[in-house]
């Protein structure tokens, strides 16, 4: 992608576009803020909401994706990051070894998973993972993702047949648009079958949604709401003017499934 020529979007030399569409940005930039494969990103970090040892769960989740190699371009990536990504490897898989390596590049086949646990992903409806540094006036936003009006929990259970589990949440309540901070109502949903109904106050809270009976495959909970703020963010590639309105609900610091 070439930042080039904004405003009249003229093709460039060489035959690229100056800039691919928004939705297509859009869309794209939605991957690079999924977790796990955030974590293999250029500028991406290991820290997320969602809490699982991807020693189990790895394979399952490259699987998912349907990615078969991982290519390292080594002229890409600083040092570090390359460090950083051959020990994710190395964590989450036995074949330690690539497949291919020069100077340029490291290339690593992903094997099939073993593990047969239910694993997460964070599905629509969800900002960027927000981490602070120093004094901030709310911290209960910091090492949290917040959700917007409707949010999604994906759960995969790789089964063929059905599985209890227990989701934890710890999350929290946004302020709303005067920067006041009130509780507000979720109703958590798995596969549009309402479970519970809470009301989630400003400080952080850890809650248990119990007999989440998943079937094979993805299964889906939802945090719904009726009380949520309007937040503006600008579209990476357009002019400062060219704003997109979202929504803004609850601050989530953990998401896991109980043992």
């Amino acid at each position: 992608i070439l930042y080039h020529q904004l405003h009249h979007e003229k093709p460039i030399y060489g035959g690229h576009e100056s800039r691919i569409s928004l939705d297509l940005m859009d869309s794209t930039q939605q991957v690079t803020q999924t977790y796990f494969l955030n974590m293999f990103h250029r500028f991406g970090g290991n820290n997320d909401v969602i809490k699982q040892d991807l020693e189990i769960h790895g394979l399952s989740l490259f699987e998912y994706f349907d990615i078969k190699y991982l290519t390292l371009h080594k002229e890409l990536a600083k040092p570090a990051r390359i460090s950083h990504i051959e020990q994710l490897i190395s964590e989450i898989s036995n074949e330690k070894m690539p497949i291919y390596e020069d100077s340029k590049m490291i290339v690593y086949k992903i094997p099939k998973p073993t593990s047969s646990e239910p694993f997460l992903l964070l599905g629509s409806g969800w900002h960027q993972y927000n981490k602070c540094k120093g004094e901030i006036e709310n911290i209960h936003h910091c090492n949290a993702r917040s959700t917007m009006k409707n949010s999604e929990i994906l759960v995969v259970n790789p089964t063929n047949s059905g599985i209890d589990i227990t989701l934890n949440l710890v999350l929290s309540s946004a302020n709303n648009e005067s920067g006041v901070q009130n509780k507000k109502t979720v109703v958590i949903s798995l596969n549009n079958e309402k479970m519970k109904t809470l009301d989630i106050p400003p400080a952080p809270i850890d809650i248990q949604i119990e007999n989440l009976i998943l079937k094979p495959g993805i299964n889906v909970v939802t945090l719904d709401t009726n009380q949520f703020s309007p937040v503006y963010f600008g579209i990476i590639g357009t002019e400062i003017e060219d704003m997109k309105e979202l929504t803004l609900s609850f601050h989530v610091q953990s998401i896991s499934i109980m043992n």
